[in-house]
C-alpha cells in the first residue's frame, strides 16, 4: 500500500529537502546577526516552504501514483524526519537536550511545510516539467 515509503529516494529526497532548510536558515540567521535587515529576517520565514516546494516538487515529477494520500503521507512524513533531524543537529551544537529545544511554537509553525509539499505535488501532477 505504501511501498513507496520503502524507497532510497523517498528518503534520499526528504534528507535533500531537510539539509537544505536546515543548512539555508542557518545561513540566512547568520546573516541576519551580522546585519540585522528586515529583508534577511522576511527570507529566513519564506526560505523553508520554498526550499520544501521545489524539492517535493523535483519528487513527485517522478512519482507514478500522485495521489491525494501520497502526498499528505510524504508531507507528514518529512517534516517528522526534518524535525527528528533538527533537534538532533541543534542538540549537537548547543549541548541542549530535545526536550529543553522542542517547544509547541516550532511545531505549530511547521504546517506551512506540510502545505507547501502538499501544494507541490498537486503541481507536478498537473504541470509536469516537458521533456
Amino acid at each position: 500500500m505504501f511501498s513507496y515509503l520503502e524507497t532510497k529516494r523517498f528518503y534520499s529526497y526528504a534528507l535533500l529537502g531537510t539539509l537544505a532548510v536546515l543548512f539555508g536558515t542557518a545561513a540566512i540567521y547568520t546573516m541576519y546577526g551580522m546585519n540585522p535587515h528586515i529583508f534577511f529576517l522576511m527570507f529566513a520565514i519564506v526560505f523553508a516552504p520554498i526550499m520544501w516546494m521545489i524539492t517535493s516538487y523535483l519528487y513527485f515529477q517522478e512519482m507514478k501514483k500522485n495521489s491525494w494520500e501520497s502526498r499528505m503521507i510524504t508531507a507528514v512524513v518529512w517534516v517528522f524526519i526534518y524535525l527528528v533531524v533538527h533537534f538532533l543537529i541543534y542538540g549537537l551544537f548547543t549541548g541542549h537536550i530535545i526536550l529543553e529545544t522542542l517547544s509547541f511554537a516550532f511545531i505549530k509553525f511547521q504546517w506551512i511545510n506540510l502545505v507547501a509539499i502538499v501544494f507541490a505535488g498537486f503541481l507536478a501532477d498537473h504541470y509536469p516539467i516537458k521533456k
